[in-house]
């Protein structure tokens, strides 16, 4: 070896690697956790009023459009912004 100059060895990882595509996907890339059903009819809770039908759902964001004027602009909401058509669920007392 000549002085100055440092070497080291590389080695292998002690660990598997695991190179399967969905161990690396990300949560924004996930879009099947939706609660609503594309096409389904919703209500926001900004406007209970408006009448959505849920166009597309990606990265955990519904985009939706007035139901009876699907020409106008569309609305993108999270879940947590959007009422569940369905009615709240009811709970059993003990």
């Amino acid at each position: 070896m000549r002085p100055g100059i440092v070497t080291f060895e590389l080695r292998k990882p002690h660990f598997s690697v695991n190179t399967d595509h969905k161990h690396f996907m990300k949560a924004r890339d996930i879009n099947d956790d939706n609660k609503f059903p594309l096409g389904m009819f919703i209500y926001a809770k900004a406007q209970p009023e408006l009448k959505l039908v849920i166009d597309a759902y990606k990265q955990r964001i519904y985009f939706c459009a007035v139901a009876d004027h699907p020409e106008l602009r569309q609305f993108a909401y999270f879940e947590r912004e959007l009422i569940d058509p369905s009615g709240p669920k009811e709970t059993q007392a003990v």
